[in-house]
């Protein structure tokens, strides 16, 4: 993309994916250019960026990308599931919802996610799975947006989760809460050398 920064034009790139990320970026650079960080500075910082700890991480195991976006509420949920729907490409996507703390008990913001702009791709899902504490109320909300039952599969054990998603070779987006997303990350761990959060 093509960033100016104090009237200067500067070629920077997003790491990271979807659309929403580039405002996030664009704001950033604002905010570092209020505080009078040079562009050069700005634009090196941008390109330099990488996804962190569950929010973008991109894995693969076999043949299979599989791609981490967590997810907390219906608006962040939204640009994940908009990002999804125009990648273009057939995908095994994953829905992973917990009720902890970390994530809010009150799991009734599903219903202002708009699960049903996957209608649109349905051709492209080569899978389809709910897991986590809540799958159940996961896979209520998408019957309700317009999935058959059998469309949906519910897998607890994301051990058995990962090898069933990703044993075709197709790419794999999970979209977990915060505790979800940390057992998630310690199941592929077993897989994969990952990094710690703090790394």
């Amino acid at each position: 993309m093509e960033l100016r920064v104090f009237e200067v034009s500067h070629k920077t790139r997003v790491n990271l994916p979807g659309g929403y990320n580039i405002y996030n970026a664009a704001a950033a650079a604002a905010a570092a250019a209020v505080k009078e960080v040079c562009g050069t500075v700005i634009v090196k910082v941008l390109d330099s960026f990488s996804s962190s700890f569950g929010r973008a991480e991109k894995f693969q195991i076999g043949a299979s990308d599989i791609r981490i976006m967590l997810v907390k509420n219906p608006v962040g949920y939204n640009q994940v599931l908009r990002y999804i729907t125009n990648t273009g490409f057939s995908a095994v996507l994953v829905m992973a919802l917990n009720d902890r703390l970390a994530d809010g008990t009150d799991v009734s913001w599903i219903w202002d996610v708009d699960f049903e702009i996957l209608l649109s791709i349905k051709e492209r899902i080569r899978g389809f799975y709910v897991s986590g504490e809540r799958a159940d109320d996961m896979a209520l909300r998408l019957k309700y947006a317009g999935f058959a039952e059998n469309d949906v599969l519910l897998i607890r054990d994301y051990k058995k989760l990962i090898a069933e998603t990703t044993k075709d070779g197709y790419p794999v987006f999970i979209l977990p809460t915060y505790t979800a997303m940390l057992d998630i990350r310690m199941t592929l761990s077993k897989f994969l050398p990952l990094k710690a959060f703090y790394e």
